[in-house]
């Protein structure tokens, strides 16, 4: 299934921002993904019961900050296996889309959870984006600028920056495994 018939079309409407955290009981006790800012750190999740695993979160967490959340579509038919692989696909894509906008601004902003902080592969970049890829892109951009993230920053950098940062963080990596091996 894709990810766009388990998420509604209407999405970004249905982006919902929960602020001060003692708002969290009106969170829904069904699936969707949730993303959790702070004083310079963001948080992105999923959970089959976002009621009860976002103050876990938060706890975990140490930190209180604002809440966003996008619930799955309550219209659809999948078994909890299906709807675990759609919420992991889309928390791995916005964690790879905020990743690529903050590391590539050089953007102070901690991503605390770094388990699929990879940058975005070439094909985010190209005109005609697959349908998973423009989701992540976009719920990354909207957290960015409901942030109060200057608006340059709430884009891709250009792939060719994206590049030489690798770049620079590769020399750097063989520069420090070469000391380490000569000392």
């Amino acid at each position: 299934m894709l990810l766009h018939a388990a998420f509604p079309i209407g999405l970004f409407s249905r982006l919902y921002r929960i602020l001060p955290s003692f708002h969290l009981a009106k969170l829904p006790k069904g699936p969707g993904i949730y993303i959790i800012i702070g004083v310079g750190y963001l948080y992105v999740g999923y959970s089959f019961d976002l009621h009860r695993r976002v103050p876990e979160s938060q706890n975990e967490q140490g930190n209180w900050g604002t809440v966003y959340y996008l619930p799955m579509s309550p219209y659809h038919d999948l078994n909890r296996k299906e709807q675990g692989r759609l919420l992991r696909r889309l928390e791995k894509m916005c964690i790879s889309a905020l990743h690529t906008m903050t590391w590539g601004h050089q953007f102070p902003l901690l991503l605390t959870n770094k388990d699929h902080a990879k940058s975005l592969p070439w094909q985010a970049w190209a005109p005609y984006k697959p349908g998973e890829m423009t989701l992540g892109i976009d719920v990354a951009k909207k957290i960015l600028k409901n942030a109060g993230v200057p608006s340059r920053y709430c884009k891709l950098p250009p792939q060719e920056k994206i590049q030489s940062l690798r770049n620079r963080d590769l020399t750097a990596l063989i520069e420090a495994s070469e000391f380490r091996r000569l000392n």
